[in-house]
């Protein structure tokens, strides 16, 4: 079983994404990304679930540059005294924050669904088709937990 690493800010409720470095070596790794719908103005039970290919560019490559430059880390000290699993994650930061992924496919779809956490907000009245969740957990569920299951189905 790979080990899972978690990148984000205080909780995957906040958004964030779950990832493996197994196949770094292999300039790709694999990501799956929650996105919070009330970023977009979405209920706050709702989530967008994505899983990624993240492509690493070459070490000291014009792609790397313009990965690292988006979050002010080319020429910066704090990434480059950084080492390890450290360094690692916040190149892979960069290069989703710049856009270098491909959306994981599963037969010929990219693989991305909208989660909802227990019933509907009263306050929020979407419009026709917004927000029409793909899977509804049960109320109390961890958005966390969901992620971690779809990233060990989808990448083990």
């Amino acid at each position: 079983m790979r080990r899972i690493y978690y990148s984000g800010d205080i909780n995957a409720e906040c958004g964030g994404y779950f990832f493996s470095l197994t196949t770094w070596g292999y300039d790709y790794v694999d990501v799956v990304r929650i996105t919070p719908c009330s970023d977009a103005g979405g209920p706050d039970n709702c989530f967008w679930v994505q899983a990624l290919t993240a492509l690493i560019p070459d070490k000291g490559s014009e792609k790397e540059k313009r990965a690292l430059e988006t979050c002010g880390w080319f020429d910066n000290d704090e990434y480059t005294k950084a080492e390890g699993v450290a360094k690692k994650s916040m190149l892979l930061d960069a290069v989703l924050s710049y856009g270098y992924y491909d959306p994981h496919n599963t037969m010929r779809r990219h693989w991305s669904q909208l989660i909802q956490i227990g019933k509907v907000q009263s306050e929020f009245n979407p419009r026709e088709g917004e927000f029409k969740p793909d899977i509804v957990l049960r109320d109390g569920a961890r958005i966390a937990n969901y992620a971690r299951k779809v990233f060990k189905e989808l990448y083990e």
